[in-house]
């Protein structure tokens, strides 16, 4: 898959386009409130470096209530946001879809997915992210199932690896190879896209039975890139010789274990792999 770099000069935006003219489409003044509440939320909690996408979707964003469907879900092409029945809870994890989505021509960038054509990359860190920032920014979870706990779990093992407000901004501002490059210091551009795409596969696959192979790599490679971050903090005085062995022995306890455990698998990390990592990096 070929992962597109953004053309922003050709964005337009109007920041002082009020949320009132807003093209919304609700059945009751309820929705409409909590909406405002959770746009102010957002405005104030970000900076101007984080706001450009929302101001500029806001102008004609659609919100439509469907008692037929049962999750609520954004259609970037459409801008439009689709309630289910009692789905309301799932407002702020979408209103973060709408402010952190760019569509051109040929290419949808949300977040830190990107969609061409037949082509797709970035669902499942982008559907872990957008949670972890929900729950950052507006204090509240959507309604996780096991489903999206894998990639919420998942992110949190990268936020680790990285600076968090710089992501944030990437995240705003749809920016997927700039989460790339960060991620560069812990691996090759080739295994990297290699780890997406996995998670991809994991989050497409309904059948999480059907996905131990790929769950144990992507929890391989967090071993091995947390591994370095430990190391990268012990020699720069960060953290204690003592601390720095302690974190290694207890770098497989590691958040999406938990998905994997609960397939059978007793221990994500080979002996074989926590033997190579400890011989490279001590």
């Amino acid at each position: 898959i070929i992962i597109y770099k953004q053309n922003n000069n050709s964005t337009s935006l109007n920041k002082k386009s009020p949320f009132l003219k807003c093209k919304f489409k609700q059945e009751n003044d309820i929705v409409t409130q909590k909406i405002q509440e959770y746009i102010d939320i957002l405005l104030k909690n970000n900076n101007d470096k984080h706001n450009k996408l929302i101001l500029r979707n806001l102008e004609s964003l659609k919100i439509k209530n469907n008692k037929f469907i049962k999750n609520a879900f954004y259609i970037p092409s459409k801008n439009t946001i689709y309630l289910g029945k009692d789905k309301k809870e799932s407002l702020p994890h979408e209103l973060l879809h709408v402010a952190s989505t760019y569509v051109t021509k040929d290419v949808t960038y949300t977040g830190f997915c990107q969609i061409a054509k037949n082509e797709e990359i970035g669902r499942g860190i982008n559907e872990g992210f957008t949670e972890l920032f929900n729950k950052d920014i507006f204090k509240e979870n959507d309604a996780l199932s096991a489903y999206s706990l894998f990639e919420v779990d998942v992110a949190k093992e990268l936020i680790k690896l990285l600076d968090y407000e710089t992501v944030k901004t990437h995240y705003f501002n749809a920016d997927l190879i700039s989460l790339l490059r960060m991620l560069k210091k812990y691996d090759t551009s080739e295994n990297i896209v290699k780890f997406i795409k996995k998670v991809d596969y994991v989050t497409n696959n309904i059948n999480k039975l059907e996905t131990k192979k790929e769950m144990q790599e992507i929890y391989i490679d967090l071993y091995k890139w947390n591994a370095i971050r430990l190391k990268e903090q012990y020699e720069n005085n960060e953290i204690t010789k003592k601390q720095y062995e302690n974190e290694l022995l207890n770098n497989n306890k590691i958040y999406p274990a938990r998905m994997l455990i609960s397939l059978g698998v007793t221990d994500p990390i080979p002996n074989e792999v926590k033997k190579e990592v400890r011989r490279i990096i001590i």
